[in-house]
């Protein structure tokens, strides 16, 4: 698995990553979305220091990080639940 060297570039500024070269599509697509996002919310909310847009683009992913884990979450819970009344439901029987 051989490295990269790389430079993101996100609100102006230039930050150098070593990674996996497999990996570096999906950054360049990422930190494009992530650009993308910090000029919307420039056009939207009349902000201009880059600071506040990232931390607003944080914020949102990481709710929609948070919200994919519950979602996720309560269906693993749901699972085990299933699986738990079928095992209940088997010893029963025996």
């Amino acid at each position: 698995m051989s490295e990269l060297s790389v430079q993101i570039n996100i609100a102006g500024r230039s930050y150098p990553l070593r990674i996996k070269r497999e990996e570096e599509e999906g950054l360049r697509k990422v930190a494009k979305e992530i650009q993308g996002h910090l000029d919307k919310l420039r056009q939207t909310y009349a902000v201009k220091d880059n600071q506040d847009l990232l931390a607003m683009t944080l914020l949102e992913y990481a709710n929609r990080l948070e919200s994919k884990r519950m979602e996720e979450g309560s269906e693993l819970t749901s699972n085990v639940l299933t699986d738990l009344d079928a095992f209940v439901s088997e010893l029963s029987d025996k």
